[in-house]
Parts: structure tokens; sequence; C-alpha cells
């Protein structure tokens, strides 16, 4: 397919030897032809800088390598935006995998003021395999997109949407660098507060890999990062977005608070929990999940957090630190 609007694809790559081709035959495998791609090589240690070289000078595609010392995910994206030349930006990790019809879509649906959204699966064979003629379109008012979000009604993350260069441009939107967890949810979060409706490609089009060496795995208490993160969207989003404000404020701090929660357990980290819910856990953070319809489990979650951790902690060690009914925190 021939686009008009050129798209730049910006892939950051730590340490990423093990998939990273794979991650790039999805790319080179596009239906699109306008397509920039931008691969940022952040100080790896292995043979990722060999694998981007060769990938350039083989690929049919507008490729740049940019290599540079590590300074983190954030940083690297941000160098990627500074460089794109596409009119739109696309986002993905070095060990993940895209649709081939991941950025058609997404750009056949585009505009500055609408924020328009694939979703992701763990399941890479179902993204590869998927057909055209299975993809749905779903418009939805702005609203209404919001809480499709933070409801996780779907996989939904920046991974999966298109952004506009000239937004990012105009509001100076960047990944926040002293973050190591939850940034991208801050850049999600303050583009959003700019747009006026939602489109949603009701598909997998986009392949997230869990894989153990990352940030998320590690047992840290940076973890904590994404709630500083709300609170930097909560800021920013003032004045901008009343009703994302609002929803920051009334919701999304508190589930993001539960998400850490579930960490610490997930890291078999029973005194940082412990010591987590003095500090930042409040009696309106339970009340504030209670009002919204994110199902019974979140709710009950919430509860035992407020009333008794011990409780919490050792059912989800049973359920090796899952919720059912939660997709991904």
């Amino acid at each position: 397919m021939k686009n008009s609007k050129k798209v730049s694809i910006i892939i950051p790559c730590y340490n990423a030897e093990t998939y990273l081709e794979e991650t790039l035959q999805s790319v080179e495998k596009q239906t699109c032809d306008n397509i920039e791609v931008i691969l940022i090589d952040d100080g790896s240690k292995d043979r990722t800088y060999e694998i981007l070289a060769n990938y350039k000078e083989k690929s049919l595609r507008e490729v740049i390598v940019i290599r540079q010392e590590n300074k983190g995910v954030s940083k690297a994206r941000n160098t990627g935006i500074t460089n794109a030349t596409g009119e739109y930006i696309c986002f993905l990790d070095g060990d993940d995998i895209i649709s081939p019809f991941f950025i058609e879509k997404l750009i056949q649906n585009c505009n500055k003021e609408t924020y328009v959204s694939t979703y992701y699966s763990r399941n890479l064979v179902e993204v590869i395999s998927l057909k055209e003629e299975n993809i749905k379109i779903k418009k939805l008012e702005y609203q209404e997109g919001i809480d499709y979000i933070m409801l996780r009604k779907r996989n939904i993350n920046f991974w999966g949407a298109i952004f506009s260069r000239e937004i990012l441009q105009e509001y100076d939107i960047k990944f926040p660098e002293d973050l190591i967890i939850g940034e991208d949810n801050v850049f999600m979060w303050n583009y959003l507060s700019h747009m006026k409706d939602f489109i949603l490609i009701d598909a997998p089009l986009y392949g997230y890999r869990l894989v153990p060496t990352s940030a998320s795995f590690q047992k840290t208490e940076r973890v904590k990062d994404a709630i500083l993160g709300i609170k930097y969207s909560i800021d920013y989003t003032n004045k901008k977005s009343d009703y994302l404000n609002k929803k920051l404020k009334s919701f999304m701090l508190a589930r993001t608070k539960l998400a850490v929660a579930k960490y610490f357990v997930q890291q078999n980290n029973i005194n940082s929990l412990n010591n987590f819910r003095k500090q930042e856990w409040k009696i309106k953070d339970f009340t504030s999940i209670l009002r919204e319809p994110c199902g019974t489990t979140i709710k009950i979650a919430a509860f035992l957090v407020t009333i008794t951790p011990k409780i919490f902690y050792y059912i989800l060690i049973k359920n090796k630190g899952n919720y059912k009914d939660v997709n991904k925190n």
C-alpha cells in the first residue's frame, strides 16, 4: 500500500540480540511503503548493533541507526523522536513484533485530533497470522475512549498507537527520563490530553513479548515510579483536559497504586508491601476503585490491601501473583 503520510517507527534496543531479527522482520513485512525506521542502540554489550547495521544494509526501507551510551529507554525513544522526519510516529520495542497490517490500519484512520490505537496480545502467533478481514474499526467518543483504556477493556498501551509529530513538537511531549517504570503511561496520557476523539483498531496488531530481564521483572523499589508518573500526568493535564485530569486523580492513581502492591507480591517482598501500604495507600484509594466499574476481583483486592494486606499477599502468592481478570498491570 502506498501511503502519502510518512511514518517513523522508533525502535529502542538494549542487549536485544535474542529477538531483534524477528522484530525487524515484522517491520520489513509492513504493507505500507512510506516508512522510516529509526533504530537506537542504547549502549548494548551484545550483537545488537551488528544486527542493526546488517538490517540497514539489506533493508529496502529508509533506515537510520543511532548508537549512544546507555541512558535508558526513555532517552533512546526521545532521541528517536528528535531524529524522526515522518508526519506520524509509532514505537516498537526491540523484542516485540507487529502485524503486517499494523502501520496500514493506523495511518488509514489517523488525524491530528484523533487518538488511534490497536491493542496488544502476548500470543505472537495470533498477531502474525491475523487476517485483514478480521480487523474491525471502532469509533469512540473522547470520554468513552479514556474509560476504555483505564478500565482495560482491551490491552491498550502507547506501543499500539500512532502519534502526530507536529503535536509532539508543539507541546514538547517526551518520555520522562527520570522514571524507569511508568514513563510510557506519562507519554500516552499527556498526548491524549490534546485529542478530541478516539478510534480503536479492534484487533491485536501488536505482539508483546514477556522478557524476564525487563525492568518490570526486576526486584526494585523503583516500581513506585509508576505512581510518580501518574502524578506527572495529573499536573500536565490540569486545565488541558478536565475529564482526563479528573479520571487520573479519581481512579488511575489508585489503580496504579494497586498495581504496585501486586508487583511487590510478585517479587515475594512482603516487607515492601507493608511499608508501601503504610506510606502510600489511603482509604480514599479504596473508595476510588469501589466507585468504578472495574471488576469485582479488583475491588476485592483493593479491599484486602486496605484492611488486611497479609491476606492479599497470600491469595496472590497462591495464584502465582495474578488476578484472574487482569491482563497486565
